[in-house]
């Protein structure tokens, strides 16, 4: 066996040792039963959900109140350039009149 074959064997052996030891270790900290950890994974998913449809519906409501405002907005814009079109057509045919 070459000096190279010995590094794999041993890098081989050095990451298995290591990942077996991580397991256990993890094992051994680890906070809750998979179980426990699935449910609160569930439960923090659906906070979470909750938390997102919460914000949308307020954004939601204030893009609407913001849509409304603009269109009372242009609408009132509208109407004061209607006037002034209409007073500047009564002008010019008063005008055309004389």
């Amino acid at each position: 066996m070459s000096n190279s074959d010995g590094n794999l064997l041993s890098f081989i052996a050095g990451a298995a040792v290591g990942a077996l030891v991580g397991l256990g270790v993890g094992i051994l900290i680890a906070p809750d039963k998979g179980e426990k950890t699935r449910e609160m994974i569930s439960n923090k998913s659906h906070d979470l959900k909750d938390e997102l449809e919460s914000h949308v519906e307020k954004s939601k409501d204030k893009l609407e109140s913001f849509a409304h405002s603009l269109a009372d907005r242009i609408k009132a814009g509208l109407e004061n350039n209607g006037k002034a079109v209409e007073e500047a057509f009564n002008s010019k045919k008063s005008e055309a009149k004389a």
